[in-house]
């Protein structure tokens, strides 16, 4: 049992062949949707594309979707990309 309030929980597993498969199912659905994540609206999400990181992006992405009257989930929301690639070179920049 996870202890009340949550605001985010991360997950952190090994990358497997069945994992890239689905991952890249996901790529093929989000260029299908011009670039975008799918998901709600107002959603923040940003691709990973620096090796091993998955931990800092699950942390961006927790910080800007659990609390975004943060300052960084603010400056985060702020800075949206159209395209997912121009979303993750933005961290490059950040």
């Amino acid at each position: 049992m996870v202890p009340q309030p949550v605001l985010a929980l991360l997950l952190l597993f090994p990358v497997t062949k069945e994992v890239e498969a689905a991952k890249d199912a996901q790529e093929a659905d989000a260029a299908k949707a011009g670039g975008r994540a799918p998901g709600p609206k107002g959603l923040y999400y940003m691709r990973q594309t620096i090796g091993n990181a998955c931990g800092t992006i699950g942390l961006l992405h927790a910080v800007a979707n659990a609390r975004p009257d943060a300052q960084l989930g603010a400056h985060l929301k702020a800075r949206v990309i159209v395209s997912l690639a121009g979303q993750a070179a933005m961290l490059a920049f950040f």
